[in-house]
């Protein structure tokens, strides 16, 4: 959970200082940029920390019995 609101290198804070709107590949190792040449700057893939936002924190979750979002669960579990 540190890294969603760190703002020193790792964390995604640190992305958003620089400038990112989407997740990046690197996250900023200049010296294998240089060596490698860029890398992508939009990877969903490694932004799977969202359905811990959706499902955890606003506490969105789907109804089995009620498929398609018919029905949903509404329980939020905020933390500090």
């Amino acid at each position: 959970m540190a890294l969603t609101h760190q703002n020193t290198y790792p964390g995604y804070g640190n992305l958003i200082q620089r400038g990112a709107t989407t997740l990046w590949e690197c996250w900023g190792e200049s010296q294998f940029s240089e060596t490698c040449g860029p890398r992508s700057l939009n990877h969903p893939m490694m932004g799977g920390f969202d359905n811990w936002f959706y499902n955890t924190l606003a506490g969105i979750r789907t109804d089995l019995a009620h498929p398609g979002f018919k029905k949903f669960l509404l329980e939020p579990c905020p933390v500090q």
